[in-house]
Parts: C-alpha cells; sequence; structure tokens
C-alpha cells in the first residue's frame, strides 16, 4: 500500500476515535497528515478547528478512506502504515542508485546495504531483546493519601484500579479525595476526571466542599463532563500534557444498550490497554452487581466479576458498615470493628502481590468517613486482614 493510502487511512481512524492518538507517531505519516496527529494530540480535535488549520481536503480524504475501507477495518493499519514510511524512505534512497546501475556506473554498494538494514530495523523496531531489558517488579506511585501510601504504597505507575461500592457510599468523594492528593502531591502533573454522572458544576462543588485546593492544583485538575466512550476517554486523555491520573465516574453509565457481561468486558479491557497506553493509572468507579444486599462486599459483588479480576491491577471496593443494616452475628463475621465515623477501605487484589502486609492480606483500612466531607486524607488508618 502506498504511504498516502496509509495516512489518509490512519488519520481517518483518527478522526472517528477508532485509533488513539498517543498510538501513533506523526513521523510516520506523510504531511499534512503528519500535521493533523499532531494537532489532535496538542488537544486539537474539533473537526470545524482541523479544517481551520489544515484545510478541508485533506480532513475530507481521510474520513473518505475510512468510509471506502470496504471491510478491511480490522487489519493492523499502525504497522501498514510504518512499512509504507519505512519503504516510501528506502525507495527515495534507493531511486538514485537505481538511475547510475541504469546507466552502467558504479554504486556504493555498502550504502544500498545500510539503507536495506535500516528499512529491515524499521520494521521491526518494536522488538528489544532481553538481555537489554532490566528485570524490575511494576514500580508504585505514592498519591498523598496517606493511607492508601501507608497500606498499599500507592497506586502502580500505570494499571486500571477498580473501585467499587453500593450507591452513596462515597465513591465519587473517594475520587475526589485522591484527585486532590494526587494534584498537590505531583505538583507538576495533570489529572483527568471524566464524570458522568454529575454535570461540571455539580462536581465542582463537591471539590469545594471536601477539598481545599489552591489555584495552580484546580488548573491541573481537568473536568470533562460530556457522555464518552471507553475509547474516547482514553483519546482525549491522551491529549493532556503530563498526565498523572486518570478518574473515571462511573462504569455502568458508559454502556449505551443493555449492562451485560460482553460490554463491561470491553470497558475492562479498553482501560486495561489504554491505561498502559497513557503510562499512568486509570481509576475506573464501578457499582455492585444486583445480587448485593447487605454486609462487607467481596470482589464477587462487582459486576461481572470474572472480567473485572483477570484485567485490573488492583480491586478496591468501599464499605460503610453505618449503612449495612447488620446484625451481630453478620458483624461478627466480618471481624471488622466499626466505630462510629469511620468506613473501610477493602483492598481485595493487587496483581503481583501485596507490596505491605504481606502475611495479612487482603485487607481493610479503617479511616474517618464522613458524608459531607469524605474520607480523610490525613488518617494513617488501621489495617485489618479479611478473608
Amino acid at each position: 500500500m502506498q504511504w498516502q493510502d496509509a495516512s489518509e487511512i490512519v488519520t481517518g481512524l483518527v478522526l472517528k476515535n477508532r485509533i488513539l492518538p498517543c498510538q501513533v507517531d506523526p513521523e510516520h505519516l506523510i504531511p499534512p497528515y503528519s500535521d493533523i496527529i499532531k494537532l489532535v494530540k496538542s488537544g486539537t480535535t474539533e473537526i470545524e478547528e482541523l479544517i481551520e488549520k489544515v484545510g478541508l481536503p485533506p480532513i475530507q480524504a481521510s474520513l473518505d478512506a475510512v468510509k471506502n475501507m470496504n471491510g478491511l477495518g480490522e487489519k493492523n493499519w499502525l504497522s501498514i502504515l510504518e512499512h509504507s514510511a519505512v519503504y516510501y524512505d528506502a525507495g527515495s534512497k534507493l531511486e538514485k542508485f537505481g538511475k547510475r546501475l541504469q546507466q552502467g556506473d558504479n554504486i556504493d554498494w555498502a550504502t544500498v546495504r545500510n539503507i536495506s538494514t535500516k528499512a529491515l530495523d524499521g520494521i521491526g523496531g518494536d522488538f528489544v531483546s532481553l538481555d537489554k531489558i532490566k528485570p524490575s517488579e511494576l514500580p508504585f506511585k505514592e498519591t498523598g493519601f496517606t493511607a492508601i501510601d501507608k497500606h498499599l504504597g500507592g497506586l502502580p505507575i500505570t494499571g486500571q484500579v477498580v473501585v467499587a461500592a453500593q450507591p452513596s457510599a462515597g465513591k465519587t468523594s473517594f475520587m475526589i479525595n485522591l484527585s486532590s492528593c494526587w494534584a498537590k502531591k505531583h505538583t507538576k502533573e495533570n489529572v483527568a476526571i471524566f464524570t458522568l454522572e454529575m454535570m461540571g458544576c455539580e462536581i465542582a462543588q463537591r471539590f469545594t466542599e471536601i477539598s481545599d485546593l489552591n489555584n495552580d492544583e484546580m488548573a491541573r485538575i481537568q473536568i470533562n463532563e460530556n457522555i464518552v466512550t471507553p475509547e474516547e476517554v482514553i483519546s482525549k486523555a491522551s491529549t493532556i500534557e503530563n498526565l498523572g491520573l486518570v478518574c473515571i465516574d462511573f462504569a455502568d453509565l458508559m454502556i449505551k444498550d443493555e449492562t451485560n457481561e460482553s460490554a463491561m468486558a470491553h470497558i475492562y479491557r479498553t482501560f486495561m490497554l489504554g491505561a498502559k497506553q497513557l503510562r499512568c493509572p486509570v481509576v475506573l468507579l464501578s457499582q455492585l452487581n444486583r445480587t448485593y444486599t447487605k454486609g462487607m462486599p467481596r470482589p464477587n459483588s462487582i459486576r461481572y466479576t470474572g472480567m473485572a479480576e483477570a484485567l485490573n491491577w488492583m480491586i478496591l471496593m468501599l464499605y460503610n458498615p453505618a449503612t449495612a443494616w447488620l446484625d451481630e452475628d453478620e458483624e461478627k463475621e466480618n471481624n471488622l470493628p466499626y466505630v462510629e465515623g469511620t468506613a473501610f477501605i477493602l483492598a481485595w487484589k493487587i496483581r503481583g502481590g501485596f507490596r505491605k502486609h504481606f502475611d495479612s492480606a487482603p485487607g481493610a483500612i479503617r479511616i474517618p468517613f464522613r458524608g459531607d466531607k469524605g474520607w480523610s486524607t490525613k488518617n494513617e488508618g488501621k489495617w485489618f486482614q479479611i478473608h
């Protein structure tokens, strides 16, 4: 396939949110399509704005190319684009040597060999030999949320973290507390929040009630209140420079039709891969399934738990005994001593094992909690082993 054709198709797929901008190297596209991708990566995502900057013809050509793909949408277009760019570059360089050979002239075969070798290296350039990779566990990053940092070591530097709870258990306030702590802790990083349930003004009011952010910290928390698909979340988040954390409130509202295993699996899979592409943790708030009634929630209380357990780096659940309506026997069975004005962050899973409390995991962190102020971010909390 010619380089221009591949460039048009990949650009069109980006504009249609079928390929994430962060996956595309603008240098692999022929101008002006490379300019379009650069603009999208910088935050210019509206078609009208792109037309104003680069003109209608390349935008129209890209969209038409996708429309006329004739069932070829499942091909690996990023690989095809890379191949076509490498071949075009090699062909341009080798063209003058071909003309000299046709004229009977001697050529520098070492240079020809070097060009062909570089072309082959470019095609297989994604591979790294094992001896050049330094073995290590995936690092964790402190959040500024004291109890999470002390008992869990923070969050993985990249990976999907599901935070599940019943309605009114403090999911949104947990997200606000975590985002505020992150903005304070990491003073050069931005936080992206996608709020599907609340309007922007509502979540801004909750931030005002719960956190004490200064102007710089507020400026680095980016709110998106639009109804978006999982792919759009990753695509839009990829345009934010120095992105440190992504939060989505909440998973179920991304499903347009029936909430079923396939739909939830798609969400979990997209954010698992998206976290790797964004190189930051993606915190996904989730509801519990309909079979949950009361008591300490367990992983099988999460909707379509199999996919949640398989694709999430960390599973946290929020539990407030004050709203669980337990009798004495149930309280003893839970083995979590309740103190008025407190609630629990249940840590059920960390891929690769718990970094702390190795011999007493999984566990629950009891910290102060108020419905109007959310979770205490300064209190170290107390760890309890759960089974």
